[in-house]
């Protein structure tokens, strides 16, 4: 009795073959599901976690502050830790901290209202990437102050952004030359 030929049995008892030869030879078993799990592993917990972009404080009082310090509770921005204003400024220039940040209050020229904060924002154009993130920071920081019933003295608040500094500038060539170095390996 002849039998019909089946392409699915066909298929399965290759693959059936193919995997058991494969589980037999012990580099094989090593090479295609022990190595790409290791890898897998080992790339998946580096560089975890979301963007953070580090900051400076004009004026180390600032941290007091009702904004900052709710600023500082924001997993995405952390405060830099120098307190010398040439290294920071330095730092800044470098692109290594996104902004400089100053708060300052003026008495309101409107009656009955009590003073207006006004965030000022130094940033440079070797910081492009991480200031945008810092800005984000700030105007969520605002619209929770805002949710959250904030003391009615920090509600007007105004972010005044100043010129850029000149920072490090960046040319194509600094991105694609590690590139091709790296694949070259």
């Amino acid at each position: 009795m002849a039998n019909n030929y089946n392409q699915l049995r066909a298929m399965l008892a290759i693959s059936k073959a193919s995997f058991l030869a494969i589980l037999r030879n012990p580099s094989a078993v090593a090479f295609s599901f022990g190595f790409p799990l290791v890898f897998i592993l080992v790339f998946g917990f580096i560089g975890g976690g979301p963007p953070s972009v580090s900051f400076a404080l004009a004026r180390r009082a600032d941290t007091a502050n009702y904004v900052i310090r709710n600023l500082l509770q924001d997993p995405l921005v952390r405060l830099s830790s120098h307190t010398d204003t040439a290294t920071i400024r330095q730092d800044l220039t470098r692109g290594r901290i996104g902004a400089i940040l100053s708060l300052d209050s003026t008495p309101s020229a409107i009656p009955g209202m009590k003073e207006q904060y006004t965030v000022r924002l130094l940033t440079s154009s070797a910081a492009a990437d991480k200031y945008p993130i810092l800005r984000l920071a700030l105007a969520r920081e605002f619209e929770y102050a805002v949710e959250a019933g904030a003391p009615k003295q920090y509600l007007p608040i105004v972010i005044d952004e100043l010129p850029q500094l000149p920072g490090r500038a960046y040319s194509t060539i600094d991105f694609i030359l590690p590139g091709m170095l790296g694949s070259r390996c």
